[in-house]
């Protein structure tokens, strides 16, 4: 769904008394999809830079696609806490992007001591 379609079905909710929690999840969430997007080629490049030419394509394919499962897996699991109302909304979607953040940067920076 579009920003407007979501803000439509946002007002709607409101009116008819409905909880609006999964439509500010789902407009954040949609919000911070460029970010994530950048994040995780980021990611993927800089593993794929830290690893040795030794190594075999299979074996870097299998360690980019774990990583990757793990990821998905943590920021889904985010997103249900959010949507729980466990914790916030905003950390529920920015906290991933956090974590992926501070991973970039550990490995940006091993990157450049090579």
């Amino acid at each position: 769904m579009s920003i407007l379609e979501l803000n439509e079905l946002r007002q709607n909710y409101k009116n008819l008394g409905y909880s609006i929690t999964e439509v500010n999840l789902q407009m954040l969430k949609l919000a911070s999809y460029p970010l994530y997007f950048f994040l995780m080629t980021l990611f993927s490049s800089l593993l794929m830079f830290r690893m040795k030419y030794q190594y075999n394509t299979a074996l870097k394919i299998s360690v980019g696609l774990f990583l990757t499962v793990i990821i998905y897996y943590l920021n889904n699991f985010f997103v249900v806490l959010g949507s729980t109302e466990r914790i916030p909304l905003i950390i529920s979607v920015f906290f991933p992007l956090l974590l992926l953040t501070i991973i970039n940067s550990f490995m940006l920076e091993k990157v450049n001591e090579r």
